[in-house]
């Protein structure tokens, strides 16, 4: 009963494969009558494809008795079907009970095609099926390497579609769907046999174009995909207009990252919203390119490399808690240069990993310099997609840590959403710096995935809040709800929350209030060498926010407010120092609070508190 009813058939076969006995849950299982079985070759139910991997094992284990050996195999079902089964052969023909070898099979269809499926998710868009970045990537690194064999020539063609919020707007988010899958539908039946179409996140898709014999061919490969996928895409009776924009880049390049970037730094500079293509081919001007690389090569070997450092705040009493270090190029000729003028043509060559250890090495030391100092500052390094899983970053970071004797939590590690999403490696990358102590950040938040479930997946410590969001406060309320929404997400896992890009005192005001725990930017400073930024400190007071003393809330001065509830005291108080409505109603809102009615505030019902309670009751104690 036990054998009728287990979720394993059991075999035993003599030493020619013949069937001597098979357990009568193979009819439950596969379908076949079990007394009709025996004297069968086993190999009769495998499909000829699969027999070498059980000869193999069979092999192993007749010449081993009581030899074990695991596989899995297809079994053909009585229905004419396979199924996927995992077998394992145990030899008995010592034993004079059995005399036979014994073979367990379990059916794991469902489980493989489970596990087909998840791989198939991890690799694929959920909404047009099309590759992933990470998928594109993978087959970009296997054309590049076929390349360098064979000679031929790889590129990309990354296509961005223009005006995507006003489709959205004038169809919904659902019809923008619609619209994103008829263009991943026109793109893939444009592309030739060995091209490969991927969706890289919300409106961009690339096509990866093999044996590209010239930029020209790309030009003319790219204007094909453009006119096949532009055009009217009708959603429910309402005529979309679809207008590309491409841009593209071919090799030789170093690696896919490089090949991409190059893409997109081609795609942002087609600025026009007509259909327009440029290619901005890797080797394009070779020798001026050459010459880049060895004076950035120069720079990185000869001391050239400067660190800057962007103060960073504590919002809540003004403290500053630590720095970003940002890198710069003293170039003997074109004078101080900024990152954006050398870092893409470091992805590119591939000098990003050389220069990402400098500035690691760089922040270490300055971080090491303020412990030394007493100073508890902790010092921030961004790293880059390939230097986070090109090289052994962990070996990297722990002989800093030991050289400078510096406490593993004086450094903070960035990474952009993005990067640790495109390479399958960078979860065990993040976990083993995580172990070491270090302090991880994932910069730009908002602008990529933006989900609670990578935030769970990935052992970071802090949520940069990408600039763009910040620049809104005051004036644009999605941003206010997107920003206490992430403070509450911040809160509910965690995770200390911070903001870039902080240029006004309005702004200041509002990440305050909305409960942001730290920020950096341009209305405290920009970032400076380490001997300025301590210029910097001297002259500062000890605790300040909004260019002075942090500002207390506004006193209640009525009787009368004290009586009223929590909430009208906090909007009265918010008011009074002088943040927006749209703020006051998003930081309740992500505190968990409610009108005494029970809707989420808004402003309309903040501005009744304000104009019902704050004037009368402010006049009267007034006077």
């Amino acid at each position: 009963a036990l054998l009728r009813n287990a979720d394993d058939v059991v075999l035993v076969l003599d030493i020619r494969g013949r069937m001597l006995w098979v357990s009568p849950a193979v009819t439950r299982v596969f379908g076949h009558d079990h007394v009709a079985l025996a004297q069968r070759l086993a190999y009769d139910l495998n499909p000829p494809e699969d027999r070498p991997v059980i000869r193999a094992a069979w092999d192993r284990v007749a010449r081993t008795p009581g030899g074990t050996s695991a596989f899995s195999v297809r079994v053909r079902h009585a229905d004419g079907g396979y199924r996927w089964t995992d077998q394992v052969l145990t030899n008995l023909l010592h034993d004079p009970d059995i005399a036979g070898i014994v073979v367990n099979v379990r059916d794991v269809t469902r489980h493989r095609a489970a596990e087909q499926e998840v791989q198939r998710l991890a690799l694929h868009d959920r909404l047009t099926g099309l590759a992933n970045r990470a998928l594109l990537l993978d087959r970009t690194e296997q054309a590049l390497a076929a390349g360098r064999r064979t000679g031929e020539q790889t590129g990309l063609v990354v296509v961005d579609v223009t005006g995507m919020t006003a489709v959205n707007d004038l169809v919904g988010q659902a019809g923008g769907d619609v619209v994103l899958r008829t263009l991943s539908e026109r793109l893939a039946s444009a592309v030739l046999g060995g091209d490969s179409v991927a969706r890289l996140g919300a409106d961009e898709f690339a096509v990866l174009v093999e044996d590209v014999a010239s930029g020209e061919d790309l030009r003319a490969r790219a204007s094909m995909l453009i006119e096949a996928g532009q055009g009217e895409v009708v959603v429910d009776g309402v005529p979309v207009p679809l207008v590309l924009r491409a841009g593209s880049a071919m090799t030789p390049a170093v690696d896919p990252g490089a090949l991409l970037a190059a893409a997109e730094r081609s795609l942002a500079a087609t600025t026009s919203r007509q259909v327009t293509v440029e290619s901005a081919t890797v080797d394009e001007d070779g020798g001026r390119t050459a010459a880049a690389v060895a004076e950035l090569r120069t720079a990185i070997s000869e001391g050239q490399l400067r660190l800057h450092f962007q103060p960073l705040l504590g919002l809540r009493d003004g403290a500053m808690v630590g720095a970003e270090g940002l890198v710069r190029w003293e170039h003997p000729v074109r004078g101080l240069l900024l990152p954006g003028e050398f870092i893409p043509l470091a992805e590119a060559s591939g000098l990003i990993v050389p220069l990402g250890a400098w500035v690691l090495r760089a922040a270490c030391a300055q971080a090491a310099a303020w412990h030394t100092q007493g100073l508890p500052y902790a010092v921030g390094a961004n790293l880059s997609p390939r230097q986070l899983v090109g090289g052994d970053l962990v070996a990297l970071v722990r002989g800093l840590l030991a050289q400078f004797a510096l406490p593993p939590a004086r450094l903070v590690l960035e990474v952009t959403e993005s990067t640790v999403m495109d390479d399958p490696r960078s979860p065990q990358v993040l976990a083993a710096l995580s172990e070491l102590g270090v302090h991880l950040a994932l910069d730009d938040f908002g602008t990529g995935y933006s989900s609670l479930t990578y935030l769970k997946r990935f052992p970071v410590d802090a949520i940069k809040i990408d600039r763009s969001f910040v620049s809104g406060l005051g004036r644009d309320a999605d941003d206010e709800a997107i920003v206490a929404s992430v403070v509450s997400l911040g809160r509910a896992i965690g995770k200390t929350v911070v903001a870039e890009g902080v240029e006004t005192q309005g702004q200041c005001a509002a990440l305050r209030v909305l409960g942001v725990d730290q920020a950096q930017g341009f209305f405290w400073s920009a970032a400076l060498p380490a001997d300025e930024l301590a210029a910097w400190m001297a002259d500062r007071p000890a605790s300040s926010v909004e260019g002075g003393q942090v500002p207390a809330p506004a006193p209640v001065r009525s009787p009368r407010l004290l009586n009223q509830g929590a909430d009208e005291h906090r909007i009265l108080a918010l008011h009074a120092e002088g943040a927006s409505l749209h703020t006051i109603a998003a930081a309740l809102n992500a505190a968990g609070r409610r009108t005494p009615t029970g809707p989420r505030w808004t402003t309309r019902t903040v501005a009744r508190v304000v104009a019902a309670r704050a004037t009368p009751a402010g006049s009267a104690s007034e006077g």
